[in-house]
């Protein structure tokens, strides 16, 4: 087993970070914006595509 951390584990961290401030924000006053409707709704689905292919990879690996 390899100890490197690969763009794999670094994109999978930053997809669950994102999911963590998309749930912290979802009702704030910056909520209600446009711009941030439009992030909320698209950027949680990338985020969850490279959190599972990092979760994949260590369960399969």
């Amino acid at each position: 087993m390899k100890n490197k951390i690969g763009i794999t584990e670094i994109l999978g961290i930053l997809g669950l970070s994102i999911w963590i401030v998309v749930i912290l924000l979802r009702y704030t006053e910056i909520g209600s914006s446009n711009i941030f409707l439009f992030i909320r709704g698209v950027l949680p689905n990338f985020a969850a595509a490279w959190f599972m292919t990092m979760v994949f990879k260590i369960v399969l690996i």
